[in-house]
């Protein structure tokens, strides 16, 4: 399975494993994170946003202020 989110006013492809640079996180390092701002969810059954797929979120780890690592699409 895999997402397309927005954060930082960009939009990334993510799944499981993933990790990406994103603008300063308001979070400490190593919290975990919840991504609600999900444009679309892919996988056996796809799911587009108008604009953000209802009840869709990504869970992430801080891995450093900018750096996250995708847990959970």
């Amino acid at each position: 399975m895999y997402a397309i989110i927005e954060t930082g006013g960009k939009q990334f492809r993510v799944e499981e494993g993933t990790k990406i640079l994103v603008d300063r996180m308001a979070a400490d390092v190593n919290s975990e994170v919840s991504l609600d701002k999900v444009l679309m969810v892919g996988g056996a059954e796809l799911k587009v946003g108008a604009p953000y797929v209802e009840n869709a979120k990504v869970t992430a780890t801080v891995l450093d202020l900018s750096l996250i690592h995708i847990s959970e699409p």
